[in-house]
Formats: structure tokens, C-alpha cells, sequence
């Protein structure tokens, strides 16, 4: 395989680049190479001299780099040092320009936390920590995308894998240097519900299951997909467990009682709780709760109102609504409605908002994402 030359990018600070590789061969059973991108990773075997000879002490560690065009940076691989061959093996997917460094300083790289090596969704949450302060970019697939990053510098953000071999890492910019995180690897097994391609709330369905906030529905048999049913109206139980695993909670230390608790799975029963216990939900003067009962827009837009004051994010109700349909709204939802309606709820193409109307699971997961984000 011949590697055209990029321009090299700077050599990354506290390392010193000990040699450039344009030209390699790869063997891969039953594989033709082509493209710049092998579906089928191989192992990069780096020969290297004698560390005296290098001008080096025996303890500096060596990394192989490959250089991402897209970034204009060198990218460290996860590398293994065999002194008696002095070899050094990364597993390379990319036919790009490779570099053999030694790690001269400590540095404060991007990290990102274990991923596991295979998955069986196209949904994957992943979380690090970058410097605080910095802006970062996610790199998956060779597609940047922006980091939301907290005041201490953590990170969590959903992926959404193609089927196959996904590769990224992360890249932070601080007082002219630009460090990138270890490459990660992970195999996508496919899609992870069979009903979800194409419509409109994909994304944000994708995201819940990333939070293990959704598992969907199983398929017909054991080997079947699963399913999400984006269009089936949520139940009370459901959205109340979706919200409740959305803000990470979960039991109760007041358990609480209702007159169909024969009605209620267990598994969902300590999500009732836990919803009951912050006030997120209550259920009916009869002491019933009715977890199988379809949930309103107007009911929805309640619970969400109650989650941002328990999570102590100040909302001030809207001063006005603009929906044609303003005055269907109950008198017990309006002030609600004014706080949803503002980042989480939104009206319909002819300006209705349908309070009374009842809520599908593809609105709910849309809700549910767009209040993490204000969380």
C-alpha cells in the first residue's frame, strides 16, 4: 500500500517524533486494500533502533501516531513495546501517514473512558475528561462534532455507530496546542430497534437507548430486533419510568402504596416511587396510579415543569402563548405549558399544542432528550 505524504502536522507537545512511515504493506486474510480506510483493521509492526542510539533513557514510552487529515493532527494509537524485538505493534485502520514518537514530558491529554470493544446497537454513550476550560471536538468516523464539556472538564455525549468498525477520539485546544485522546475502536453489531430508521425522532430515540433510558420492545422471537413503536401513545408507567431513569432515579425511601398495585410490574414500580418521592407525578384521589393508562401533552408538560424545580433549573414560566389553541388548555397545566413549552415541548406546524391530545413515544423521547439538555 503506498501512503501519499500529507503535510506533516507540528509533532504533539512533550513528544519527539522519531521517524515518518509513507510506505507499509498489510497482509489481512482473504482482504483487498483499498480506499483509505480498512474495514478490517491490521497490526502496524514499527522497528525500532536501539534506544541509546536514539539519545533516549529506557523508560521513555514509544507511540505510534497516525496523522488525520480532517484534524491537521497527529493521533496516538494504543501501542505495545516488545524490547527483545525492539518492535513496536498498533492496530491501524486508516491509510495515512504514521509517525513513532517517545513521550518526552508528561501531558495532560483528552481521555476517554473504557469503551467496551463490541456492541450490539447503533447506540453507545461515552463520557471522558478534557482540561477545564478548553474547547473540545469529537472526531467519529472522521466527522467532528462539538463537546458540550462541564466546568470540571467531564463530558458525556451519545454516538450513534454506523454497523461495523467505528473509530474516534477526542481533541482539546489549550493555549495554542492541540492534543488528541487514544483512537477508540468499537464494532457496531446493527441497529438496535427494527422501527425506528428514518423517522423523524431516530436521533433522540437513539440517545435515550445510548442512556439505557429505553430498551424497547423484544421482537416476535428470541433472535428478532427489537422494536420501539415511535408511534404507540406512552403510558403514565412508561413516561414516569423514562423520567425517572433520565434523571437517575430510582426507588424510594417512603415507599408508597396504591390500590392497583397488582397492576403494577415490579421493575416499574420503584420508578413510580421514586417519581412520587420528588413529586414528579401523583396518582388519583382513589389512590390508584393507572400505569396502563395513555398520558397527555398537558400531563407531560406537568411532570417535565416538576422535574426542572427538583433539579433547581430556574425556568420562569413564558409571559405569553402564542398556540391557536391556548384557551383549551387546563387552568391546572397552563403554568406548566408556559415552562415546557420554552426549550422542551413543542407546538405543531398549524400552532396548536393539542394539550388533551395524547402523547406518542417518539414526542416523549424527543422531550426527555431536550430536558437532559438543560439538566
Amino acid at each position: 500500500v503506498w501512503i501519499k505524504p500529507l503535510p506533516l502536522a507540528p509533532t504533539p507537545a512533550g513528544y519527539r517524533n522519531l521517524g515518518t512511515l509513507h510506505t507499509m504493506q498489510f497482509t489481512t486474510p482473504d482482504r483487498t486494500v483499498s480506499g483509505v480506510t480498512f474495514q478490517v483493521p491490521g497490526n502496524l509492526v514499527w522497528q525500532y533502533h536501539d534506544f541509546e542510539r536514539m539519545g533516549l533513557g529506557r523508560d521513555a514510552p514509544l507511540r505510534i501516531f497516525f496523522q488525520h487529515p480532517g484534524a491537521g493532527l497527529w493521533v496516538p494509537l494504543r501501542s505495545s513495546l516488545a524490547e527483545e524485538d525492539t518492535t513496536v505493534t498498533a492496530t491501524v485502520g486508516h491509510a495515512t501517514d504514521f509517525a513513532l514518537m517517545a513521550e518526552m514530558a508528561p501531558m495532560n491529554r483528552p481521555v476517554i473512558d473504557p469503551v467496551p470493544a463490541m456492541v450490539g446497537s447503533s447506540a453507545l454513550w461515552i463520557s471522558g475528561q478534557v482540561t477545564a476550560g478548553t474547547s473540545a471536538t469529537l472526531y467519529l468516523n472522521d466527522e467532528p462534532q462539538t463537546l458540550t464539556v462541564g466546568t470540571d472538564g467531564r463530558f458525556e455525549v451519545p454516538l450513534v455507530l454506523q454497523t461495523g468498525p467505528n473509530h474516534f477520539f477526542v481533541v482539546e485546544e489549550e493555549d495554542g496546542e492541540t492534543l488528541a485522546s487514544y483512537e477508540e475502536r468499537v464494532v457496531s453489531m446493527g441497529q438496535i430497534f427494527s422501527d425506528i430508521a428514518g423517522h423523524w425522532a431516530e436521533d433522540y430515540i437513539l440517545q435515550l437507548a445510548a442512556g439505557e433510558i429505553t430498551t424497547g420492545y423484544p421482537g416476535a422471537t428470541p433472535d428478532a430486533p427489537r422494536w420501539f413503536g415511535p408511534q404507540e401513545v406512552i403510558t403514565r408507567g412508561e413516561f414516569t419510568t423514562f423520567l425517572m431513569r433520565a434523571l437517575n432515579r430510582k426507588g424510594s425511601t417512603d415507599p408508597v402504596a396504591f390500590t392497583d398495585q397488582a397492576s403494577i410490574p415490579a421493575w416499574m414500580m420503584e420508578y413510580l416511587e421514586a417519581g412520587m418521592e420528588i413529586s414528579a407525578v401523583t396518582g388519583y384521589p382513589d389512590g390508584s396510579f393507572r400505569p396502563h393508562e395513555p398520558i397527555t401533552r398537558s400531563e407531560i408538560a406537568v411532570m417535565l415543569a416538576r422535574a426542572l424545580v427538583w433539579a433547581d433549573v430556574n425556568r420562569p414560566p413564558a409571559s405569553a402563548l402564542s398556540f391557536v389553541d391556548t384557551e383549551a388548555i387546563p387552568d391546572w397545566a397552563l403554568e406548566a405549558v408556559q415552562v415546557a413549552s420554552q426549550d422542551i415541548i413543542t407546538g405543531y406546524p398549524d400552532g396548536s399544542f393539542l394539550p388533551r391530545a395524547l402523547a406518542t413515544r417518539a414526542e416523549s423521547a424527543a422531550m426527555l432528550v431536550r430536558l437532559l439538555m438543560l439538566l
